[in-house]
């Protein structure tokens, strides 16, 4: 799921049936839904900070990013990735020049250079695993890649100027979702089991985790968020949505 930057659009993928719909966020009613994937199955959406662009991981006999113009829905030319990677979710820099992909495999994390929509290099994990989920601090200068679903359960911090990777983070559980804070200070990793890890990202060290529930997979933070926000953790049954008050700041985490 991606949103665009004016919030007035909602844009969701379905591996299912190779489509994405749009929602309007004003009345929250789905507008259209159009085919993508052809014989592939798409998986992550990412929309570009000035509005005009959607991209979509593909998944099939190979595996391919969809950029598609937002105001017309009409496809560009698919980018290649080098075959069956197992394409995950997108993440695009703030500064709108680069598209991380996230893998279902093992292997690189790919840079997309955007204002040529092609593969521009990569960023090797050591030791090896699965980037399947990346965050971007709002600098654009840093972020983490997270691998739960991989050889290496762990975090991993990323210089985007660089384009290298640190020594992994090793978290309790399986780190799967992540968010940065607005304030490019704390990133929040969820481990899939039952806790949440705050990252310092000025020293990649890793915090007192607080407990969520069962199974955080997923986490996002509102614009808004406050830089001294406390904690108050609210845990939900199973197969429900758990919601964490930090004062104006709100983590919504998907339980599997």
């Amino acid at each position: 799921m991606a949103i665009s930057p004016n919030g007035q659009k909602v844009f969701v993928a379905s591996a299912g049936n190779s489509t994405v719909s749009v929602i309007d966020t004003s009345s929250n009613t789905v507008t259209t839904t159009f085919p993508v994937g052809g014989a592939g199955a798409p998986f992550g959406v990412a929309v570009t900070p000035d509005g005009t662009t959607l991209y979509v991981s593909i998944n099939g006999a190979t595996s391919i990013i969809l950029p598609i113009n937002i105001t017309s829905l009409i496809p560009g030319t698919p980018i290649p990735l080098g075959g069956a990677i197992g394409a995950a979710f997108l993440t695009i820099n703030p500064n709108g020049q680069s598209l991380y992909v996230g893998r279902q495999s093992t292997g690189p994390i790919i840079v997309i250079n955007i204002p040529t929509n092609t593969v521009a290099t990569t960023i090797t994990l050591s030791p090896s695993s699965s980037p399947f989920r990346i965050g971007v601090t709002p600098d654009g200068t840093k972020g983490y890649a997270t691998t739960g679903n991989g050889i290496t359960s762990a975090v991993y911090p990323l210089n985007f100027t660089t384009n290298t990777s640190s020594a992994p983070l090793t978290l309790a559980g399986a780190p799967f979702g992540l968010a940065i804070t607005p304030d490019g200070k704390t990133a929040y990793v969820a481990d899939g089991l039952s806790q949440v890890f705050p990252i310092d990202v000025l020293t990649n060290t890793v915090g007192t985790p607080f407990p969520e529930g069962s199974g955080p997979s997923c986490i996002a933070i509102t614009p808004d968020q406050s830089p001294l926000a406390t904690f108050v953790a609210t845990t939900g049954a199973p197969g429900t949505s758990t919601f964490l008050m930090l004062q104006n700041l709100f983590l919504l985490l998907e339980q599997l």
